[in-house]
């Protein structure tokens, strides 16, 4: 279903279902933030695929770069907006990982509803997946969840699906089926049905604790970004 045409922060779209290919870098908020944004009433569904890690730096955000505190805290303002528009109640969010990804690739999969890997997918949690630390632990428990933080261990996409990071692990080949199936089955339950469900489970956590949770993990990640710079 991805189009062929779709480029790292252009959406590509087919009906009710919008497809956006980002990267594994900081330019990913403001892709997510603009497609968040422009997106009509009668899109369901937000596919992110989030592309292949690169053998780079860490985020600015995250990381001891010269990045002045100002840029910091923009960056991490934009990162809040995007998680928080992941988590809208009249829109379903599918997080498609098919390489190995960290950091920022993390924090898009996890922001999102749902999940699909690639069999050859893997995911390591550093500082650059600040913001969903918590949905993390949601997902598979406080223990494993710092445990995973703490090591920076790599995460097989099997071990991925086994405790509930990914709802579906498939091979390479069939990552596009298998979106493809997700999303239909999603678009047959009436949209009213999907918001109140939605709405309901995440009602189910405190409400507006999960916003002030990502509010207090970028807030971390700000003040240890600024300790880094003053070390130098």
């Amino acid at each position: 279903m991805r189009s062929a045409s779709t480029v790292s922060g252009d959406a590509s779209r087919s009906e009710a279902v919008v497809h956006l290919s980002v990267p594994c870098t900081d330019d990913a908020w403001p892709a997510l933030t603009a497609t968040l944004r422009d997106l009509t009433g009668d899109v369901r569904v937000l596919v992110v695929w989030v592309e292949a890690a690169r053998d780079e730096a860490p985020d600015a955000a995250s990381s001891a770069s010269p990045a002045s505190a100002t840029a910091r805290a923009d960056l991490l303002a934009v990162r809040q907006r995007a998680l928080a528009g992941l988590g809208r109640a009249d829109l379903l969010t599918v997080g498609v990982v098919a390489d190995a990804t960290n950091g920022v690739g993390v924090a898009v999969a996890l922001g999102c509803d749902l999940r699909v890997f690639g069999a050859e997918a893997s995911l390591v949690v550093d500082a650059g997946t600040a913001g969903v630390l918590g949905r993390l632990a949601e997902l598979v428990g406080y223990a494993r969840a710092l445990e995973m933080s703490v090591t920076g261990r790599r995460v097989s996409a099997q071990e991925a699906g086994a405790v509930g990071l990914a709802n579906l692990v498939v091979t390479g080949d069939d990552v596009d089926a298998a979106v493809a199936d997700l999303v239909a089955a999603v678009l047959v339950t009436p949209r009213e049905v999907g918001i109140e469900m939605k709405a309901a489970l995440t009602a189910a956590v405190e409400p507006g604790a999960r916003e002030r949770r990502v509010a207090a993990e970028l807030a971390a990640a700000a003040r240890l970004a600024s300790d880094n710079g003053s070390d130098e």
